[in-house]
């Protein structure tokens, strides 16, 4: 068997499914990516612990709209006039 007819077997063989299958699971992978992100962000966010708390039980129980929110329409919004 020569080199060309190998690689065209092999070609032939292969299940064009199988090269593509990681797409399926990007989406998951992103919003994974979104999630860490916002908690990481509110974790050092200068809210008051209540409110931190409140904001990691939201993005768990809205696994998109929360982090979404927190980006969106929280985020940077704390007193930042408060003295510490």
């Amino acid at each position: 068997m020569s080199t060309s007819e190998f690689y065209l077997a092999a070609a032939e063989s292969t299940n064009p499914n199988d090269t593509w299958w990681f797409l399926g699971f990007l989406p998951i992978f992103l919003l994974v990516a979104f999630w860490i992100a916002a908690l990481i962000s509110i974790i050092s966010s200068g809210y008051t612990l209540a409110a931190k708390v409140l904001f990691i039980v939201a993005t768990f129980t809205l696994p998109f709209l929360g982090p979404l929110i927190w980006f969106l329409f929280v985020r940077g919004k704390e007193d930042k006039n408060r003295r510490v």
